[in-house]
């Protein structure tokens, strides 16, 4: 693999609900070879990175910050300047598992998912999140 190659493969992991045998079949890579290098490469994104992905939720939601972003959501119109923040479902679809495929099958949507629940603030950062949960 070159690194562009291992980073598009790791983008595209996470990207599209899909496990490591259908992308060895699309991309024509051993998916023990795809294993170790999904592996290795974010185990140095997170040795390489780690500063920057660390999370800084004291300054995030600092007193200063909460009514900052309560100011933004009032300027937009809403009639309190105290909410901060808003509730946000995702879901991520998922492959058809082989096995316990009701653990993450959603009824609703009548597809394998899991689901989060996050409160997002108004420059669009996650403050927190709760999940998987699954279908």
């Amino acid at each position: 693999f070159t690194g562009t190659e291992a980073f598009a493969l790791l983008c595209t992991l996470f990207r599209i609900p899909a496990d490591q045998y259908l992308l060895s079949t699309m991309y024509g890579w051993r998916q023990s070879a795809i294993s170790e290098v999904v592996n290795w490469l974010i185990k140095f994104l997170d040795e390489r990175w780690k500063h920057l992905l660390d999370w800084d939720h004291e300054n995030l939601l600092s007193h200063k910050n909460l009514h900052m972003y309560g100011s933004a959501v009032c300027n937009q119109g809403a009639p309190l300047d105290t909410v901060f923040g808003w509730p946000d479902r995702t879901k991520f679809l998922t492959c058809h598992p082989s096995q316990h495929q009701q653990v993450v099958y959603n009824g609703h949507e009548r597809a394998h998912c899991l689901k989060f629940q996050a409160i997002v603030i108004p420059n669009g950062m996650i403050t927190h999140l709760y999940g998987p949960v699954e279908g």
